[in-house]
């Protein structure tokens, strides 16, 4: 279900129509969504996955099965018909390959597939599917729009009637995409909204636009009320484990989330299970004014990756009193460290991506049992991680070492030189650029050899490459190489024969002190 704002979501009282299941249901009352948009929580919630995994920006999201496992696919194996009934025609496309719609015969009369349903068509299109064949599993997921009240509950409590039949063997899960920031001030909602939808309530990362309602029933659970941290991710799994299907391998080891079946059944909740660490990001890996939010219960650490300020919250106890400085401090020090720790491992997955990419332009694929040689134009320090991948494809690698004539070689720019050449073809693979590596033949006379031509001057613009550079920061733990120059031949590039001495003479007393060239050579350029 689709959030909305309201005061009373920010006073964590429970909605009334979540009242009328709490009786049969475990309820999860400190249940946190994956991120705060609606396409990326159900993809990060059928898959297990954190929604920043999924894409590198909302235009390429897309699911590779072969690559990502998702509970839809699992269920469907299984002998599950899958479908969906969303309210909104662009969550409708984009999950299409993972949810298929409700087939067309049971959609309502002059419905269009292109635009918006309304709550009731949504429920119509339910009951005349399960109508259709009784019999068979189904798995059915409902995305309804935003709460608004007794409207709201009426539909509700329509869908638990058109239900009745099957709830006694099945599993029900009441929880929102995620929730809806309330105004800051006393402004009102109205106009707070009118403001959010402008600018994207995505944007926010507040306690009432990540926590979510939560609420499972199925065979075998012990209603109560749960203060345990959970997560959106977490469904996966113990959907597999709440419908006693044996658990499938690929989506558990997928999955960042935890199987919480045990809560749902009673069990106790572990220390591990209190102090876990939740996740959410409000953006792709490649988009701009990305923000980060850890939740370690009660506290909140959020991170803007632009300009890397943080904020820190107690979401347990608003009205307490303040935390000792020392106190915030050593709780903004562990999430920030858990923050950086988990975006360095789900970068170095993204970069390592973009890497292989290359490998895959149609162009890479005719130098295969080749010889070539990279030229790095842009004057860092590396291209490591890309002759790695290119050697590994089959493709010899001959590295030459280039640096433009304002520049010479630094001590700063070598120990950055894996970290850089990571942020380089992350950019030059980035949304303006379809290949982002020319593969060419200019400098083909200096080296004998074809080239991989890596230009700064492919990437689409300045602002794309500062970030780039900061997201590459992350990524080394994706190579476990030294961050050093390490050439069997290394060569240099420079219009200026003075310059070009200078820096062979640094270069090549650093590097052979290091024990990392064999032979350093200089040519004009």
């Amino acid at each position: 279900m689709r959030a909305r704002p309201s005061r009373r979501h920010a006073a964590r009282d429970p909605l009334p129509f979540l009242k009328m299941l709490e009786p049969d249901s475990v309820r999860f009352t400190n249940a946190f969504t994956s991120a705060p948009s609606t396409l990326m929580s159900v993809s990060a919630m059928m898959t297990g996955m954190h929604a920043y995994q999924l894409g590198r920006t909302f235009a390429d999201f897309s699911f590779d099965p072969d690559k990502i496992r998702s509970l839809p696919q699992v269920l469907s194996e299984r002998g599950y018909l899958v479908h969906q009934a969303a309210w909104y025609p662009y969550t409708r496309d984009r999950l299409r390959s993972v949810l298929p719609s409700i087939p067309r015969k049971h959609w309502s009369s002059g419905s269009r597939y292109r635009e918006d349903w309304s709550n009731d068509q949504i429920i119509d299109a339910i009951e005349r599917t399960l109508a259709d064949d009784a019999r068979s599993p189904r798995f059915l997921f409902a995305h309804l729009n935003m709460y608004s009240g007794q409207e709201t509950e009426a539909q509700v409590q329509r869908l638990l009637w058109i239900l009745r039949n099957v709830l006694t063997n099945s599993v029900l899960v009441v929880c929102s995409d995620h929730g809806f920031p309330v105004p800051p001030d006393d402004r009102p909602i109205a106009e707070w909204r009118a403001e959010l939808d402008h600018h994207g309530h995505d944007l926010v990362l507040s306690s009432e636009n990540i926590r979510i309602p939560l609420l499972i029933r199925s065979p075998g659970c012990v209603p109560r009320s749960i203060d345990c941290p959970v997560s959106s991710i977490d469904l996966a799994v113990s959907l597999v484990d709440l419908l006693s299907l044996d658990p499938d391998a690929q989506l558990s080891s997928q999955s960042r989330g935890r199987n919480i079946a045990h809560l749902v059944r009673g069990g106790p909740a572990s220390a591990e299970d209190s102090q876990r660490y939740l996740r959410t990001d409000n953006r792709y890996f490649l988009q701009p004014g990305r923000l980060t939010s850890i939740v370690k219960y009660p506290w909140k650490l959020v991170l803007h990756h632009d300009d890397e300020s943080t904020e820190l919250e107690n979401i347990g106890d608003r009205k307490s009193l303040a935390a000792s400085a020392r106190t915030k401090n050593a709780v903004a020090a562990e999430l920030r460290a858990e923050l950086d720790r988990s975006t360095e491992e789900l970068d170095a997955i993204h970069v390592k991506s973009m890497l292989t990419s290359v490998l895959a332009d149609r162009r890479m694929r005719r130098l295969r049992g080749k010889s070539v040689a990279i030229v790095d134009r842009s004057g860092w320090r590396s291209i490591e991680p890309l002759r790695a991948l290119l050697e590994a494809a089959g493709v010899e690698c001959r590295a030459v070492y280039s640096v433009p004539p304002d520049q010479g070689a630094s001590a700063e720019g070598e120990r950055q030189a894996l970290v850089d050449t990571l942020a380089l073809c992350d950019a030059l693979i980035d949304v303006g650029s379809k290949s982002g590596v020319r593969v060419t033949t200019r400098l083909a006379a200096h080296v004998g050899v074809p080239c991989i031509r890596l230009d700064p001057s492919l990437a689409r613009g300045a602002s794309d490459w500062v970030r780039a550079v900061r997201r590459a920061r992350m990524a080394m733990a994706a190579y476990q190489a030294d961050p050093r120059i390490a050439f069997e031949d290394l060569r240099l590039f420079a219009s200026d024969r003075e310059l070009r001495r200078r820096l062979l003479s640094r270069v090549a007393g650093r590097l052979s002190r290091a024990g990392t060239v064999t032979s350093v050579s200089a040519e004009l350029h």
